[in-house]
């Protein structure tokens, strides 16, 4: 192999491993999103039910 496709190889390669980092890292993002989006979703299921028993309680007066 000569030394101009060599480079050309491992410049390849180290594009490819930085892809795959940058993918690992956008997975770790997402999964992070994702935890926080299920905490506002759980969190909003709580207000919810939180205003139906603050109407149930003003409706037994």
């Amino acid at each position: 192999m000569s030394i101009n496709s060599q480079g050309a190889a491992d410049q390849h390669a180290n594009q490819e491993q930085q892809e795959g980092q940058e993918v690992q890292q956008n997975n770790r993002r997402l999964r992070q999103a994702t935890g926080q989006l299920f905490k506002i979703i759980v969190q909003g299921i709580n207000f919810v039910g939180n205003l139906l028993r603050v109407i149930e309680f003003f409706g037994s007066l």
